[in-house]
């Protein structure tokens, strides 16, 4: 689903910033280093993914809203709560 800042964006007409969409989910009854995250993803512009606020280098570029990049996290979670942040 495509996700803008407002309902009233979708026309093309959102106003200039840097916008963040986090989920936030708990491992607190699983071993962090046995976790995985995968998903596709796309931007209309430059976008990158963190998790619990460190680039994973996970990125897509300008112009390539058109198509959905596959991506997959490994690393980086921690016990109890993580926030992942598109």
């Amino acid at each position: 689903r495509w996700v803008v800042p407002a309902a009233t964006d979708g026309d093309g007409n959102a106003a200039a910033g840097v916008f963040v969409y986090r989920t936030t989910f708990d491992l607190s009854q699983i071993d962090p280093a046995s976790a995985t995250v995968s998903g596709r993803w796309a931007a209309d512009d430059y976008a990158e993914v963190y998790l619990n606020g460190v680039a994973t280098g996970v990125t897509v570029t300008a112009g390539t809203f058109g198509s959905l990049a596959a991506f997959t996290l490994t690393a980086g979670f921690r016990p109890g709560s993580n926030d992942l942040d598109f």
